[in-house]
Formats: C-alpha cells, sequence, structure tokens
C-alpha cells in the first residue's frame, strides 16, 4: 500500500546549516585578511584579483556565500561612499577658496577705486 504524502513533504527543504561561535570567527577572520590585502594592495573593487585571490577563496570556503557577497558589496559601497564624500570635501574646499579670491578681489577692486 502506497503512503500519501503532503506537498510540503514532497518538496526538497535545503538543509540550513546553523553557523557556530567558531566558524563564525574563523569566517570573519578570513574576510579582515582578505580585505587587508585589498587595501594594502590600493583594490577598490574585486573583480577575481589575482593577488588576493587565495584569500578570498579562504573567506569563500568559511563563509556562507550569501555572507561573502555581503562582505564584499557592503566594502565597495563604503568605499564608493568615503571617495563621494572626499570629492564633495575637495569640491567644498574649492568652493570656499573660489568665494575668498572672489572676495579678495571685490575688496581690493573698492580700494582702488577710493583711491
Amino acid at each position: 500500500m502506497a503512503t500519501s504524502r503532503s506537498p510540503l513533504e514532497e518538496s526538497e527543504t535545503p538543509i540550513v546549516h546553523l553557523i557556530t561561535r567558531s566558524e563564525r570567527q574563523k569566517c570573519h577572520l578570513a574576510r579582515d585578511a582578505f580585505f587587508n590585502c585589498m587595501d594594502k594592495n590600493s583594490i577598490k573593487k574585486f573583480e577575481q584579483q589575482p593577488v588576493c585571490i587565495d584569500l578570498y577563496k579562504e573567506m569563500t570556503s568559511l563563509c556562507p556565500d550569501s555572507w561573502s557577497q555581503y562582505f564584499i558589496a557592503k566594502r565597495e559601497r563604503e568605499i564608493q561612499f568615503e571617495d563621494m564624500k572626499r570629492i564633495g570635501i575637495q569640491k567644498s574646499r574649492e568652493e570656499e577658496e573660489l568665494k575668498e579670491k572672489e572676495a579678495r578681489k571685490r575688496a581690493f577692486e573698492r580700494l582702488t577705486r577710493v583711491n
């Protein structure tokens, strides 16, 4: 006699591996080593750079895929934000310098007109 199974029992549910504290620590150490290598070699965007590939492989072997993808995307966003902030600060300084230069020019023009 065949037993009937519910649709939930028939579907293949992926087995979820809960990561332990020790595994998480190893994952984070591997991530930090990989990012330190990227920083040391002035690599902003990861595109399978051969310089740090071994550390990348170590990170992806110790971390869940979703974590590795998240870490890389987060790092790239943070770098992009810092670059934009730096450009914004530089533009602000340039604008301030231009305003000061124009103010000095107007002041000089007023002085030369009076005398």
